[in-house]
């Protein structure tokens, strides 16, 4: 006997209910331009509303001073508000051996980096975990410094010249701790003296703002 069509439909979807296979909730489409948290509904854009441009997280500025400064702000996010924590800025300060050690008592108040020029008094000397050891001498002054060489090797630096270290200073154990070493420029050796002079006057302002 020969079953109709309608016949076999009816009995194979028979005590069966129809499922979705998909959330058939409708929802606006916007542009990938837009904000989807400013245009769901029940949102509040106040609280939802974040800004992360390149500009203002300090990214791809043409200015380095404006980048270091926009780096050392901390986002902190919450549901309710978008706050700005502001860090102590980093102070780049160009000193001799005498004033670097003088101003790094302030090192608890702001960040201080110190930028000194002197001339290689010593051969270079290796150490444990990377780190190459060297005198610098600036006048009577001799420093003792250190630079570990963890993701570039220290520049071949000649006994007599004059170097530009960057770094900072460790009182406890008299040793000027490099992140940047390599023979200064003839500019830098003739300009340094000047900017060691504004650094002195805008450290003795700030001391005396912050007491």
């Amino acid at each position: 006997m020969k079953r109709s069509l309608a016949d076999t439909s009816a009995r194979s979807t028979a005590g069966c209910l129809p499922v979705p296979l998909f959330n058939q909730k409708k929802r606006n489409r916007q542009p990938f331009t837009s904000n989807p948290l400013q245009n769901e509904p029940g949102t509040s854009s106040g609280t939802w509303t974040y800004n992360f441009s390149a500009t203002s997280l300090g990214w791809g500025t043409a200015n380095p001073e404006v980048a270091a400064t926009e780096s050392s702000k901390q986002w902190v996010v919450s549901s309710s508000q978008l706050k700005m924590k502001e860090k102590p800025n980093l102070r780049i300060i160009s000193a001799v051996i005498e004033s670097m050690k003088h101003w790094t008592q302030y090192a608890h108040k702001t960040a201080l980096l110190f930028e000194v020029l002197g001339t290689l008094d010593s051969a270079v000397a290796p150490g444990a975990y990377g780190a190459k050891y060297f005198l610098l001498r600036d006048g009577k002054e001799i420093l003792p410094c250190v630079f570990y060489e963890i993701d570039r090797d220290l520049p071949r630096l000649i006994r007599g010249r004059v170097h530009r270290c960057m770094g900072t200073y460790d009182t406890k154990w008299n040793l000027f701790k490099c992140v940047s070493v390599r023979p200064a420029t003839t500019q830098e050796q003739n300009t340094f003296q000047d900017f060691v002079k504004i650094a002195d006057v805008a450290m003795t302002a700030y001391v005396k703002n912050n007491e």
